[in-house]
């Protein structure tokens, strides 16, 4: 990515406009994408809740360096919300509604650890792999095996319903396999945009993508809590939901998308020469051999370094805040439980918000030539880390109620700012 360093190129007077367009659509779907991945990705840990026999039991002990038991803390204070009243107690005998026969499993702690650990054992051994397919085979197909492998595992998971509670193999392994399929989506868009997306658009185009990782995850949280309010079993039908958005975009993704805008059928070839002049590329796949991969100077380029160092503390802070954000909001704050469910929806919307309007302002700084890419991209990066960082350290020392939910606003809408940055 050469261009990086230097000043956007000058857009040509008729270029093509980014609504409606074959890209604009791509973004969509790629949108469209990451909400069913995150919906696949946390529908355990959400129905985990109502799928256990005492859902309090599994979260009274001290394992709170966990980064896993602390997202599930957070999600089971999330359903609780919704799923108790004023007295903090649940009505087991209240009357639900739905297709299935009610079933909870004896799961010990470190059982459920196991099983919610498992999404991430697999999920770390396709990052790499995932962008070299990409880039041999086409995003395209790396996309839809992903997600096409991802919803038949989710789907298979309603067979727990017919397991006895010390029969977890199988869940544990539909659960690796969904790991390993959505660990290409993040490397694969990266090879996605490189064909697709013009040096000022890329922003803008990106971040409509990573939006659908925060919708995806608000989603199915209020989801999850309304299911296991309502309906008996209420943990399957989060499996089964998810599955089928799968499969409904898996039909749209083979129908209305190609690896690069030369492949594409029904692009116009005006908006293809415009792609294509600044992309230099021709479309055609790119196969490489691992072999062939500068490893060395990848590990020993300082960018890059840099970049990952950035990426990982980054990501360590935000998911470190909201996994830690309803003991946040009950202990510091003193906001009751059955108020903190919705304050942890808006918490969502608020990083899927500060996404989209982060990637549309770095574009147009970038298109009015105010700032290269590259210091755009340092300063979004910039905001997203220092300034929650401060909002944090205030947040333990602030003793006000509304003055604390302030701070909390400003630093979860900055914490998610920067995601586009990183493409």
């Amino acid at each position: 990515m050469t261009i990086e360093n230097t000043k956007s190129s000058v857009e040509p007077r008729n270029h093509p406009r980014l609504v409606p367009s074959k890209r604009f659509t791509l973004a969509l779907l790629v949108f469209f994408a990451f909400i069913v991945q995150y919906s696949q990705r946390v529908n355990l840990p959400i129905a985990i809740v109502c799928m256990i026999e005492d859902p309090a039991s599994g979260h009274n002990h001290s394992s709170t360096h966990s980064i896993i038991a602390l997202k599930n803390e957070t999600l089971n204070i999330f359903l609780n919300s919704s799923t108790t009243r004023k007295s903090g107690c649940t009505s087991t005998s209240e009357k639900k509604g739905g297709f299935f026969d009610e079933k909870r499993f004896h799961w010990t702690e470190l059982r459920q650890q196991f099983l919610l650990g498992a999404y991430w054992a697999g999920y770390i051994f396709t990052q790499v792999p995932g962008g070299w397919l990409a880039t041999s085979i086409g995003a395209k197909w790396v996309y839809a095996g992903s997600l096409g492998t991802s919803s038949l595992a989710t789907l298979a998971m309603i067979i727990m319903h017919k397991m006895a509670s010390t029969h977890v193999t199988i869940a544990f392994m539909l659960r690796f396999i969904t790991g390993l399929a959505h660990g290409v989506l993040f490397p694969a868009t990266v090879a996605l945009w490189s064909l697709w997306a013009v040096p000022h658009e890329r922003s803008t185009l990106a971040s409509i993508g990573f939006c659908g990782t925060h919708l995806g995850t608000s989603i199915t949280m209020l989801f999850g809590g309304l299911s296991c309010r309502y309906l008996s079993a209420g943990w399957m039908y989060v499996f089964i939901t998810s599955s089928i958005l799968g499969f409904i975009w898996l039909a749209l993704w083979i129908r209305l998308t190609a690896d690069s805008p030369n492949s594409h059928k029904s692009i116009s070839d005006h908006e293809r020469d415009y792609i294509g002049s600044f992309t230099g590329h021709s479309g055609t796949k790119r196969a490489m051999s691992l072999a062939s991969i500068p490893w060395k100077n990848i590990i020993n380029s300082k960018p890059l370094n840099a970049l990952m160092i950035t990426h990982i503390a980054n990501l360590f802070g935000l998911f470190f805040f909201l996994t830690s954000l309803g003991k946040l909001l009950t202990q510091l704050l003193h906001i009751k439980a059955e108020n903190t469910g919705y304050i942890l929806s808006f918490g969502f919307f608020l990083t899927l918000l500060s996404s989209l309007l982060s990637g549309i302002a770095t574009d147009r700084f970038v298109r009015s030539k105010k700032v290269t890419l590259t210091n755009a991209r340092k300063i979004s990066n910039g905001l997203t880390s220092f300034i929650p960082v401060i909002c944090m350290m205030l947040l333990y020392v602030c003793d006000e109620r509304r003055y604390g939910l302030g701070i909390f606003t400003i630093l979860i809408f900055l914490a998610s700012s920067g995601e586009q940055s990183y493409t």
